[in-house]
């Protein structure tokens, strides 16, 4: 049969669940579930570590919500918490279950919703936004011990998309390991990391980690909003600005 009685106990009447759509949602929910648990255990184990809860007094709140195993733990556990309710209501047909459920769904829906619009209103209060946090989170914490998965990812993200900070290579001087001031004593000061350098085929292993002695063109990235591109009259030694 395609259908099920269900009897409710408050008013004694049935109700039909089609088979189809009961499963269909079971199985979707099951493989969500499933994600959910696999990003939640990897948020744990990286979370763990990384090394972050022994240094947590030198780490800004910012920095916390922003750290990747903490996103990637976080949204773990929203989607399995979410999937799993979805799967045992729609299994076991839990009236309480489906309708927290749909109400979870709607609330993300209209939170993603809310954050699209207040975007797309305030767009370029909201890019200075972006910007200004990813220069205290992703870029302060550049190579800090427990932050290596947040290094790694700034690197991909910058070779990808051919780009160097936030809004321009002068972001990198938010870093204290790329700093241009007279107490950074760093080989690596007033420059920016390997991943900034265009012409990375000729970077060797000592150099990506150091970038220094050989000059690189560095790509530079206007706005959040436009295509990285770069100066071609910018010629960059140690991978720190030399304008000619």
């Amino acid at each position: 049969m395609a259908r099920k009685p269900c009897r409710h106990r408050s008013s004694g009447k049935f109700n039909y669940v089609n088979r189809w759509i009961k499963y269909l949602l079971c199985v979707a929910n099951f493989y969500f579930m499933m994600a959910g648990c696999l990003l939640f255990v990897l948020g744990v184990i990286a979370f763990a570590e990384s090394g972050i809860v022994n240094r947590k007094s030198s780490v800004s709140l910012l920095q916390w919500i922003f750290n990747l195993t903490v996103l990637v733990f976080g949204v773990g556990l929203i989607t399995t918490c979410v999937a799993f309710t979805g799967f045992i209501g729609s299994l076991r047909e839990n009236q309480c279950l489906l309708k927290f459920y749909y109400i979870s769904l709607a609330l993300l829906f209209v939170c993603e919703t809310v954050i699209g619009v207040f975007f797309f209103v305030y767009r370029e209060s909201a890019i200075s936004r972006i910007e200004e946090v990813v220069k205290k989170t992703f870029i302060s914490q550049y190579r800090e011990i427990g932050f290596e998965d947040s290094t790694n990812f700034v690197d991909f993200i910058q070779i990808e998309l051919q780009c160097c900070g936030a809004k321009s290579y002068n972001d990198w001087t938010e870093n204290r390991y790329f700093s241009c001031n007279s107490t950074n004593i760093s080989s690596k000061a007033c420059g920016v990391p390997y991943s900034c350098c265009k012409r990375m085929n000729n970077i060797n292993v000592s150099a990506r980690k150091h970038c220094s002695n050989t000059n690189f063109l560095v790509w530079h990235l206007f706005r959040l909003r436009e295509r990285c591109r770069f100066f071609s009259h910018i010629l960059f030694v140690s991978c720190g600005c030399d304008t000619r």
